[in-house]
């Protein structure tokens, strides 16, 4: 959970000067501290995948007051993890850690990169993630309501990304996105 950095979105939520100060301390104390993209559990792929989305997506509380050697740090930060991603996809995840790794490979591409090559094949490889974690009815292999719930709201912060930059979720995004709205209902 730590490492995860799901607590930014408490931070968020308060919207306070102090938690916004409390963001930028403990996003750039870790970075200090276990940035370096070494192997450890701060490092699994699951891990790192949650960590990016939750950066990217509070960005504005992270980098709030427009230092740029913050913004930098945080670019650097990103393109490491972004590195760990790309060579974790063969890890043999299942489920929402698969997702969530290629979330999170997802999301540092399209922070970082402008280029549609390297935000095309993040989003391809996060496609093929769908595909192999919801089934065609969009379920998951283990049948677990509250993973079925983690993954779909991985699945739809990412459709709604790659939406909002005009490259839409891939078919297989798509069609599981539906179908697992539909599985929960």
């Amino acid at each position: 959970a730590l490492h995860g950095f799901a607590w930014l979105a408490d931070l968020a939520a308060a919207g306070t000067r102090e938690a916004r100060r409390a963001a930028q301390e403990w996003t750039f104390g870790w970075i200090a501290a276990f940035g370096d993209g070494s192997d450890g559990p701060a490092w699994a792929a699951p891990v790192a995948g949650r960590r990016v989305s939750a950066w990217v997506s509070h960005a504005d509380l992270i980098l709030a007051g427009e230092d740029p050697a913050l913004a930098r740090r945080l670019a650097g930060a990103l393109e490491a993890h972004a590195r760990r991603l790309r060579r974790a996809r063969g890890e043999g995840l299942e489920g929402p850690d698969r997702l969530a790794a290629a979330a999170g490979e997802l999301h540092a591409e399209l922070a970082l990169h402008l280029s549609d090559r390297r935000r095309r094949r993040a989003a391809g490889a996060f496609d093929a993630a769908v595909a192999a974690t919801f089934d065609a009815e969009g379920g998951l292999p283990s049948r677990n309501p509250e993973a079925l719930a983690e993954a779909l709201l991985i699945l739809s912060a990412a459709a709604r990304d790659l939406a909002a930059l005009d490259l839409g979720p891939g078919p297989a995004a798509g069609r599981s996105l539906a179908a697992a709205q539909a599985d929960l209902r």
